[in-house]
Parts: C-alpha cells; sequence; structure tokens
C-alpha cells in the first residue's frame, strides 16, 4: 500500500467519483453481498468495514471502544456503518484542505478502492438509508419548528387568623360588616370563613415557526375554578385574584392568546427599520411595555388578590375603630382599610386588558414598526368575550356604583351607562381599579418609544421616554371629559443595576396616577436588590393641594442573595397607605392601612421544572410599625413546568 496525501485525493480525484468509478480488487471479489441477506463476521464485506472503522477511529457509538465483530449485521445496518465510514473520510479530505502548511493527513489508495467497492455492492441499503436519514432530519426540523411545553400550577392560601371585632384591642370597628362575611379571591373580607381558597389551572403553549417570517404563538387554558357556580358571573367570586381573570365569565377550556407575527424587513443590516404585523387573540402586553423596563419586585408577589406589601391600591374598604365622620354626612365616608388588590409601581392605564388582574385576551390586530431607539406601536381590539366589565366590578369593586360602560360606537358613554357613584370631586370611584373590557367595547392603543440606551449601545448614561394613548371605541373620538380616555408618559433612567422610573398618566374618567421608585439589583456583587417607590392617585394634575390626593402609597423592599441557587432568594417588602387628603378633612386619618410581604421562592427544585413559592402577608391599620395586625394570611403557590 502506498501512503498519499489527502490533498491529493481531494485536489485530483474526487471521492464520489472513485466510488462510482474505481473497480473493487479481485480479494474482494468472491461471494456478491447482493445474494447475503445477513453478514456474518467471516463475509469479506464486514471484515473490510470493520478495518475502516476501526482505522478511523469511527467508534464511539459503542461502549467498549470496538466494532463488536462477535454478531451477524442485517445489511441496513451495514450499510448505516458504511455511512458513517464514508463521511469521516470526506471530512478528513476536507480539513486537509483547509490546512495550509499544516501536517499532512494520510489516506491509503486502496482504502478509497474499498469503500468504492462496498458503495457499489450497497448502493440500494445506502439510498434507502440516505433516504430515512433525510426524513429524521425533516422531522427534527419540524420538532425544532413547533415546540410544545405548559405547566400545571397550584395555588393554595389560608388566612390564618383575624382579629376579634369584639374586643377592645381590636382595630376593628365593632359593627364591621365582615364578621360573617365569606372570604373569596375577588374581595378581601376580613374573616376567617374562605369560600374557596384552593385552586388548579393547567396551561399548553404552542409555539410554531409558520416561514422564515411568520411565527404562531398559543396557550390554552383548562381552569378547574371555570366549573364551580351557577349563577352567571359567580364565576368571579371564585376566581378572581389568583390567575388574573378579573370579571371572568366562566369557561373550563379558553384561549389565553392565539395569534400570528409577521416580520417585514424594510431594510438590510442589523441596523434596518423593522415591522411586525400581529392578528389573533391576545392582549397588548405581547408588544409594549407601558411601564418601566427596569427590574424590580414590586409586583412580584405570587397571591395576586392580596399584595399587603406592595405599592397600589383597589378594591372597596371598611371602618377601623379610629374612623370618623365627615361632617354634614349622612353615612360614614370610609377612609380606613382598603381592599388590597395587587399593587405595582406601574402608573399606566393604558392597557386595562393586560393588568395582572385581567389579562384578558381579545380579538386583536397590531402593528409596530422598529427602528434603532426608535419605536412606534398601534393596536385594536373588539373588548374580550371571556370577560365582563359588570362582574368585575361587582367583585373587588363592589359597593362602588354602576360601571361605565359604552353601548353605541362613538358615543358619549354618560347618554349610553349609568356612572354613578361619584366622589367627592366628581371622579368615578369604580375606576379605581382598570377593568377589562367587554366584547364589542374594546379599545385602540398608540404608542411611541426613544431608548436612547441598550439600542444604540449606550451604557454610561441610558434614558428611556414613552408615552401611549388609549380610546374606548364607543366613546366619542373628539370628546374628553367624561370619556374612557387615557395617556401615559414614561421616563426610565439608569439600568438594571441602579435606575429609576417616573411616571403619570392622565385619566379623562377616572382618577389621575403618578409614580416614582428607585431600584438597584445585585448591589456591589452582593445579590442582595433593593427598591423604594411611592404612587399617588390624585383627583387632578393639575391640582396639587392636598384635597386633590385620593389615595397615595410608598413601599419599599429588599430581596436577600440567594448563594447560586442553594437557598430561596427571600423577599422582605413594606407598604404604607395614608388617607384621603392626607387626613387633612376632620374625621380623616393620615396613616390610613399598611402591610408586611414575606415571601420565599424555591426554584428548580432537586433540578426539576418544580417551582415553589412560600408567601405570609399582613394587614395592619394604620402605621406598620403600631402593630395593629387584622389579617394573616399563609399561601403555597406551586407551579411544575413541562
Amino acid at each position: 500500500m502506498v501512503p498519499r496525501k489527502a490533498a491529493f485525493f481531494a485536489s485530483s480525484i474526487a471521492l464520489g467519483v472513485l466510488f462510482a468509478t474505481v473497480a473493487p480488487p479481485a480479494a474482494l471479489a468472491f461471494t456478491p453481498t447482493n445474494e447475503v441477506v445477513d453478514l456474518s463476521p467471516e463475509h469479506w464485506a464486514y471484515r473490510a468495514i470493520q478495518e475502516l472503522m476501526e482505522k478511523y477511529q469511527i467508534l464511539d457509538g459503542y461502549p467498549d471502544k470496538t466494532f463488536r465483530g462477535n454478531r451477524t449485521l442485517t445489511r441496513y445496518e451495514f450499510a448505516a456503518a458504511l455511512y458513517r465510514v464514508m463521511t469521516r473520510v470526506e471530512e478528513l479530505i476536507a480539513a486537509s484542505g483547509n490546512r495550509a502548511g499544516g501536517p499532512p493527513i494520510d489516506i491509503d489508495r486502496t482504502d478509497i478502492e474499498t469503500i468504492a467497492a462496498l458503495q457499489r455492492e450497497f448502493r440500494e441499503e445506502l439510498n434507502s438509508y440516505r433516504g430515512r436519514l433525510n426524513a429524521l432530519e425533516e422531522r427534527i426540523k419540524l420538532l425544532d419548528a413547533v415546540k410544545i411545553g405548559g405547566s400545571v400550577e397550584v395555588r393554595y392560601r389560608d388566612r390564618v387568623a383575624v382579629t376579634d371585632s369584639g374586643s377592645s384591642a381590636s382595630p376593628l370597628f365593632n359593627s364591621n360588616p365582615d364578621l360573617e362575611e365569606v372570604n373569596s379571591p375577588a374581595r378581601n373580607f376580613i374573616s376567617r370563613r374562605d369560600r374557596f381558597p384552593f385552586r388548579v389551572r393547567t396551561q399548553l403553549n404552542v409555539d410554531a415557526s409558520l416561514m422564515p417570517q411568520m411565527e404562531y404563538a398559543g396557550s390554552f387554558i383548562a381552569d378547574e375554578g371555570a366549573f364551580l357556580g351557577t349563577a352567571a358571573g359567580q364565576q368571579a367570586v371564585f376566581i378572581g385574584g389568583h390567575f388574573g381573570e378579573e370579571g371572568f365569565l366562566g369557561a373550563p377550556f379558553y384561549v389565553q392568546r392565539s395569534f400570528v407575527n409577521t416580520h417585514i424587513p424594510l431594510g438590510e443590516g442589523l441596523g434596518a427599520p423593522k415591522m411586525r404585523v400581529s392578528f389573533g387573540l391576545y392582549n397588548f402586553n405581547e408588544m409594549i411595555n407601558t411601564g418601566t423596563s427596569l427590574k424590580n419586585h414590586f409586583g412580584s408577589e405570587a397571591w395576586l388578590g392580596h399584595g399587603y406589601g406592595m405599592v397600589g391600591w383597589g378594591g372597596d374598604e371598611i371602618r377601623t375603630v379610629n374612623q370618623g365622620l365627615q361632617s354634614g354626612d349622612e353615612a360614614p365616608y370610609t377612609n380606613s382599610v382598603s381592599r388590597f388588590w395587587v399593587g405595582d409601581i406601574n402608573a399606566s392605564r393604558v392597557d386595562p386588558n393586560s393588568k395582572r388582574y385581567n389579562q384578558a385576551s381579545s380579538p386583536s390586530v397590531s402593528v409596530d414598526f422598529n427602528w434603532g431607539a426608535f419605536s412606534l406601536f398601534m393596536g385594536a381590539n373588539n373588548g374580550s368575550f371571556y370577560t365582563s366589565r359588570e362582574i368585575a366590578s361587582q367583585g373587588n369593586l363592589s359597593n362602588f356604583g354602576a360601571v361605565s360602560r359604552g353601548d353605541v360606537f362613538g358615543s358619549l358613554i354618560n347618554s349610553n351607562a349609568v356612572v354613578g357613584n361619584l366622589d367627592r370631586l366628581n371622579r368615578i370611584r369604580s375606576n379605581v381599579l382598570d377593568l377589562p373590557a367587554d366584547l364589542n367595547d374594546g379599545y385602540g392603543v398608540l404608542g411611541l418609544e426613544l431608548d436612547l440606551g441598550r439600542p444604540i449601545g449606550n451604557d454610561t448614561v441610558p434614558v428611556r421616554l414613552a408615552l401611549h394613548g388609549m380610546d374606548y371605541w364607543n366613546d366619542a373620538a373628539f370628546a374628553l371629559s367624561g370619556t374612557r380616555k387615557e395617556i401615559s408618559a414614561i421616563v426610565d433612567i439608569g439600568t438594571n443595576e441602579l435606575g429609576g422610573t417616573a411616571q403619570l398618566n392622565s385619566s379623562f374618567i377616572g382618577y389621575d396616577i403618578a409614580s416614582a421608585a428607585v431600584f438597584a439589583n445585585n448591589i456591589a456583587g452582593s445579590g442582595v436588590d433593593v427598591g423604594f417607590g411611592g404612587k399617588l392617585a390624585l383627583r387632578s394634575l393639575t391640582n396639587f393641594d392636598a384635597s386633590s390626593f385620593a389615595a397615595s402609597n410608598v413601599g419599599g423592599y429588599v430581596s436577600l442573595p440567594d448563594f447560586g441557587g442553594s437557598i430561596p432568594k427571600v423577599l422582605f417588602a413594606v407598604r404604607q397607605s395614608f388617607g384621603d387628603t392626607f387626613g387633612t378633612e376632620a374625621g380623616y386619618q393620615f396613616l390610613k392601612d399598611s402591610g408586611i410581604t414575606i415571601s420565599a421562592p424555591f426554584k428548580n427544585i432537586a433540578n426539576s421544572n418544580l417551582d415553589l413559592i412560600l408567601e405570609y402577608n399582613t394587614l395592619v391599620e394604620g402605621g406598620f410599625f403600631s402593630g395593629r395586625f387584622m389579617a394573616h394570611d399563609l399561601a403555597v403557590y406551586t407551579r411544575y413546568s413541562f
């Protein structure tokens, strides 16, 4: 045998030509393999492929690093082995051509002739093997194009203690209306009687690449809570606050999202403008961020229906022993403990269907345009057929009066719906929380964003500016007062390591909102995160005297390190709420109520896909330091992803 450089074969004799044209040596010509069903270790072809595999070290498929020459091979097994030899030799020849000045790779001409002979003898089996291999590759591509996953979530909350309103030491009013009530996810009664503290939900996610510039995203829910209740709207009592389905009409199986994204490049290169068109059943949090983009832990509590230790407010209220009466009122103006729903630092009310306590999908279409630091978003939905504004208002917002709803396109809502229950300065109290949009009562959103940070590589003093607006289709387009229109503005300064946000939202029917916060994450590499912020509900953005402040909260948190995941990243949070007009009017408290949250998340338990969160929340009357506890909750939240 005469060794030759692989580069010589690569340049002068193509391997595929050799396979087809070089005659086998006479020593290999006896006993045609096409007359043999299985190949025994004594067959010439068997011995030939064994020597080639061992010579070119194609043994990785065998634990003992041998060819296992003591068993018979089928012709298809032999074809697979031959295919691996052919691939390996081609790789060696290609590698030698890329090694200018490197050491030569010796490949015997006899080896090439043997491979050619084997290829001709096993042509049919090789073609069949290639066909099977191609089919397998297509199936792998299909699996990569369609990804299926999901989760099973179980939530349980137990109110372990409440104070006795009959005790002189209790902060609760002697005639506490909640004393005999049944506590539910939709209402935060101060009662030990729980209606339904246990919830289970299964979610199936399907993401698919339909073509190079088009993709599909879907999430489908099976919710046991939807089976409960027989009266219309009763599901809101069971479901509200658990998973973000306020005002849910009740459906055991429903579509959380099912939409298509189409990406349309408007140029070439990394800096070229891009456009995306989306349509289907979804809400706009898939497309836009109307809040801060900085990492923070506000609103991260697992139990949506409470969140005592976070910044936020919502729901009806009860009286406490510190409650006074407004002079001249026939009935007390309750200025005491609010039914806190879920708190975060974001002020925008532009996209109500995307709130954590709503998450309502609607028939929608949207277009977003991105060019470097600049983004433009336009979206429209027709309202959700899974939720009801009226039912939502009867849950956590009951006793706030009738809900605002438009029934005729382009009309003032006051001519088509009873607004009801205004506060002392004619602002609609029932708009304290953002209610989901009904079917045929949808809205449109327009957003502009300028991110002078990451998109342009600015890490020195990055700034993000965003402006969003919305309008309900059934409200007069050019009328402002008395219509459901919202405009919000956001300024983010800094990075996830250290940053701050300031936000404003102007409402034409409800309270205006302002918020501000600062965040620091992984301080000096310690793994400690801290945040502090405040949020105000204002009757008017243009009037800053005490009478304008309808509600206000400040809060802070510290999140401890998890030391590489060895322990949970425990979160401690506290919130303090201030009374209407900051208590400047007779009969109103300055320190209204407060709360404390301690949350311990266990992620990927035992290296599995199981997460567990243990959480404690307490509601305090007055200052958080007063010790006037009213309710203590324990929650267990589990999620298994598949």
